[in-house]
């Protein structure tokens, strides 16, 4: 609902058709219209899913916070990519001069990248983002301001896939971490699937071997014994099986082959949550590392639109991200 909020709001700022309406009023609907698109699509790390049913109870793991960590800085990276373009988009589509547009651009942009730059979290000294944004203040035209914040966009598109890197390492090491501790909490339950399962391959072998036994074959009593030497009690293997014998035998058997079954079905709904689990968290997991993907074609495309606008490009198919996010998609994903 939120996005969709969002998209409405951006879109009501951003009407019209044409790319260059006037001489004074610029639209750039598309830079900032396709941003959301693809920053909406883009859900948020392997916890932040409504499909997962089997594995909330793994949602407390100490990686699993860190990696709601890392696809916070995510969030807040598209966030302000988002608030960004619809700014460029508002100012744009002002009646504002070409140097007041640039003022206004550069009163926004040095409040959002300064803290990031105090931090040192990009290659931007302070006194380099104080030249950056002055030098915006000079340019006449809201093109010639984005051409000149241009270094700040290509620094934030390069830290980009550090974050980008970093939740990868998260996202393999949060589902490694749940695999384990489903794997620990169904041991027990795995072990005597494990042993049902060869408990009846062991009594139907038995079965195939009686059937053979009963009519005479020796050796075939031999190895019967031998596979289970519980039937002992019933015959030495001596010598063939009387009819008593033949009978106690076989109600033996079916003894033992309702029990495995009866077992086997006590445990199945355990054994089937376990691989339900199994099932969810790769699903869940390839999605993740799908959205991730996605993100990083979204910075990319963002950046190099952005790119475009600020060498003047004035062909809406060229600033139109849709183009060139189907050529980096199918590379990326």
């Amino acid at each position: 609902m939120q996005r969709l909020l969002l998209i409405a709001v951006a879109v009501s700022l951003m009407t019209g058709c044409s790319y260059l309406k006037s001489t004074t009023h610029l639209d750039l609907s598309p830079f900032a219209e396709n941003t959301l698109t693809l920053a909406a699509e883009v859900e948020y790390g392997l916890t932040e899913t409504s499909r997962a049913v089997n594995l909330r109870d793994y949602w407390h793991l100490p990686s699993v916070d860190e990696h709601r960590k890392e696809w916070d800085k995510v969030r807040v990276l598209l966030k302000a990519v988002v608030a960004y373009s619809v700014e460029v988009t508002t100012l744009g589509n002002s009646t504002l001069t070409g140097q007041e547009r640039c003022d206004a651009l550069a009163d926004y942009l040095d409040p959002l990248a300064r803290p990031v730059v105090e931090a040192g979290q990009i290659r931007i000294t302070p006194a380099k983002l104080d030249s950056i944004v002055a030098d915006i203040r000079t340019r006449k035209t809201l093109l010639d301001g984005l051409n000149a914040a241009q270094p700040i966009i290509d620094e934030v598109a390069r830290i980009s896939d550090n974050i980008f890197d970093g939740v990868r390492v998260s996202l393999d090491n949060t589902a490694r971490a749940i695999m384990e501790a489903i794997d620990a909490d169904n041991a027990k339950v795995v072990e005597y699937d494990k042993m049902v399962t060869q408990f009846q391959y062991r009594t139907f072998d038995v079965i195939v071997l009686f059937s053979e036994a009963r009519k005479g074959n020796m050796d075939a009593m031999a190895e019967m014994l031998e596979t289970d030497p519980q039937l002992r009690e019933y015959t030495t293997g001596k010598s063939a099986l009387t009819v008593k014998q033949i009978t106690e035998i076989e109600s033996r058997l079916l003894d033992k082959t309702k029990w495995a079954e009866e077992f086997a079905n006590m445990i199945a709904p355990d054994i089937q949550k376990y691989h339900q689990q199994q099932k969810e968290l790769a699903d869940i997991y390839t999605d993740a590392a799908h959205q991730l993907r996605r993100a990083k074609v979204t910075m990319i495309v963002w950046s190099r639109a952005h790119r475009n606008l600020a060498l003047g490009v004035t062909d809406p198919a060229r600033v139109n991200m849709f183009d060139l996010t189907k050529k980096a998609l199918k590379t990326a994903l």
